[in-house]
């Protein structure tokens, strides 16, 4: 799957935005990293008589984040494409899996492996369904799963699991719905601290080159992690990357 770049039309909103605090025009653009110039910055540009230079980047919350997250998207396009709505069940469904699944490469290898998943959902739904037909539920907690399957279906490298839970209408579902649910990677905090300080490190000397010359800096994060926008990232963990 191609992952989308954002980094034309980020850049391009961050000047719009200047345009409007300013109450200039843009002018002298210039994309110094694709024409071969230095500093090598995504944009720079004249408002008035005040130079700017624009560097994007994205932030990924552990590596290969969005390349996994791209991949996550098509594995349940094909798993929603391929799986009737609703399985003939009063129960609910729920397909958990690693966020940092990948899909085989290579158009057959990846058409092979979705197809096989599809095929270990169907299986898997059935044994959950026949061996909970039979069974006296007492229902305690109506919002926890009571049955369960995990193993690594054909053609991917990491458990996949697929969760029962006897009622659907109890925790106000529609029977024989089926959902998905990423598992984050361990210690996410860390992970995201420690991409975000690799991003400040290759790209703010090339913004100091800029300021040297005069020019006013900006650095636009991209990243569809929400945790990003929090309050502990503004006000405390960008403040301390800053400082070093």
């Amino acid at each position: 799957m191609i992952v989308p770049n954002n980094e034309g039309k980020v850049c391009d909103a961050v000047v719009r935005t200047l345009e409007k605090w300013t109450r200039e025009t843009r002018a002298d653009v210039q994309s110094p990293d694709k024409e071969g110039a230095k500093p090598p910055v995504d944009l720079r540009l004249r408002l008035g008589a005040q130079n700017y230079a624009i560097e994007h980047t994205r932030i990924e919350s552990f590596k290969k984040q969005i390349t996994a997250v791209a991949a996550a998207k098509q594995i349940i396009g094909y798993v929603r494409e391929h799986i009737p709505d609703p399985f003939p069940s009063p129960a609910y469904y729920e397909m958990q899996f690693p966020i940092e699944v990948s899909v085989p490469k290579g158009r057959s290898k990846g058409d092979r492996a979705l197809c096989n998943l599809v095929k270990w959902i169907h299986a898997k739904e059935t044994i959950l369904r026949e061996r909970n037909t039979c069974r006296i539920l007492p229902i305690r907690n109506p919002h926890t799963a009571n049955d369960s399957i995990q193993t690594v279906p054909p053609g991917f490298d990491c458990e996949f699991e697929l969760l029962h839970w006897p009622f659907a209408s109890l925790i106000r579902r529609k029977p024989g719905m089926l959902s998905f649910r990423f598992i984050s990677p361990n210690d996410p905090e860390s992970l995201r601290t420690n991409s975000l300080r690799r991003s400040f490190f290759k790209k703010c000397p090339k913004l100091q080159e800029c300021k040297a010359e005069r020019a006013r800096t900006v650095l636009v994060i991209e990243s569809s992690d929400t945790a990003f926008m929090s309050f502990e990232f503004r006000g405390s963990l960008l403040p301390s990357l800053l400082a070093e």
